[in-house]
């Protein structure tokens, strides 16, 4: 999802270079995140002959991400009048529903923010582990989506120019009930409260092969059911005290994980981006 406040029909940053620089603790160092190829050739003496540092530090207020955001986006000017018209109408919006901007902007950065304080631990390198953190993280952007979608529902009429009413709508149109009913049917499965249902089939040797994750079977079923279940199938319980055990039951949910390993990231990574294209890289929101 693209925020378009600053141009009607592209992403202010689309290479999220502010993004990934604002992500990095090494960002003076690492290659492709020089910020030099984003501002004009002339950009450091524009920035002493105009004193912007002043102006720069007012608008960031301390977040670095702004400063670098603000910098960008005042040195890279347009001559394209529709876009200037674009930009006013945006502008005029921000300074009429400046409460409801900084709302919706506290509800992202309190997010990004929550999102941080997750690292990454030594069990990550798991396929468990991996999935585990990529289910908190969607624990965290979730409710805040549904906070945004609130806000877009009860504000939208209060917007006129094409860049809001676009993205309010974009936030009605995409996060729907139906939408967030899905997610937290996929969260409350991928949790595996009751275990992990796994299958495997027999290769060479009687070696199991082809281990795949498998939908948990419903907790929902009514007595009758439960008395008279209509699969059968073996139990065997593992001593409390059996460590080798143990562990190759690890093995066994791992290989039915991999392949959440490989696409659980993807669907937090592509939350986490969302919440920039809104919030701190949308440098309209500076007037509000």
């Amino acid at each position: 999802m693209k925020a378009f406040l600053l141009y009607p029909d592209r992403d202010f940053d689309p290479t999220l270079l502010l993004s990934r620089r604002d992500r990095s603790y090494a960002r003076q160092r690492e290659p492709g995140l020089d910020l030099k190829p984003a501002l004009p050739w002339n950009h450091e003496a524009l920035r002493q002959d105009l004193g912007l540092d002043i102006l720069l530090n007012t608008m960031a207020d301390g977040d670095g991400f702004l400063f670098e955001a603000a910098l960008v986006g005042l040195l890279n000017g347009v001559c394209e009048l529709d876009v200037i018209g674009y930009r006013q109408e945006v502008l005029r919006d921000c300074l009429q529903q400046g409460p409801t901007l900084r709302r919706a902007y506290d509800i992202v950065v309190d997010a990004l923010k929550a999102e941080r304080k997750h690292y990454w631990s030594p069990m990550s390198r798991y396929p468990a582990g991996t999935l585990s953190h990529a289910v908190e993280i969607l624990d965290i952007f979730v409710p805040a989506l549904r906070k945004l979608r609130v806000l877009a529902d009860r504000n939208i009429g209060l917007f006129n120019s094409r860049g809001f009413s676009r993205l309010f709508g974009m936030l009605r149109a995409e996060l729907t009930d139906a939408y967030f009913d899905e997610i937290d049917d996929h969260l409350k499965r991928l949790k595996f409260k009751g275990g992990v249902l796994v299958s495997a089939q027999l290769g060479k040797g009687n070696k199991a092969t082809d281990y795949l994750l498998r939908k948990p079977h419903r907790k929902d079923l009514g007595w009758f059911a439960r008395l008279w279940p209509t699969t059968e199938g073996y139990t065997s319980y593992l001593n409390p005290r059996d460590q080798a055990g143990a562990r190759a039951l690890c093995e066994l949910r791992d290989r039915g994980s991999t392949w959440w390993r490989m696409h659980s990231p993807s669907r937090w990574i592509t939350f986490r981006a969302s919440f920039r294209c809104y919030g701190p890289n949308s440098p309209s929101m500076w007037a509000a």
